[in-house]
């Protein structure tokens, strides 16, 4: 984890080292990262960080490859500061396989139906 610094307190936080990566892995042959672009509130309390804003989360390799772009939290507690992160992406998956997956129940339903007036009459 990178440090990253920031002035002004809750909303009117701004960051002034971004946008920087703050913190990269590889696991199974995949490159895995994560970059801060902004900050949307930060502020820090005796034995407390809490910060929030936008960036972005970047996979080389695998068939999850890319970039994904969204908001992101962070807080730490605690004399050595246990973190917790949180990254909700702000992605949209490509709507094409859902609307061919919708299609493929609707006609597999459609089948059924058919089968069993068949089989009725």
């Amino acid at each position: 984890m990178a440090d990253y610094s920031f002035t002004g307190d809750g909303a009117a936080a701004v960051c002034t080292t971004c946008p920087e990566v703050q913190w990269s892995f590889v696991s199974g042959g995949n490159t895995y990262s994560f970059t801060l672009q902004t900050l949307t509130s930060a502020s820090t309390r005796s034995g407390s960080i809490a910060s929030a804003g936008t960036g972005f989360a970047t996979i080389s390799g695998g068939p999850n490859a890319g970039t994904y772009s969204g908001t992101w939290a962070m807080n730490g507690t605690g004399s050595g500061f246990t973190y917790t992160f949180s990254f909700i992406t702000t992605t949209v998956p490509d709507g094409g396989s859902a609307v061919a997956l919708l299609g493929i129940a609707l006609t597999g339903i459609e089948a059924g139906r058919r089968l069993i007036r068949a089989r009725k009459a």
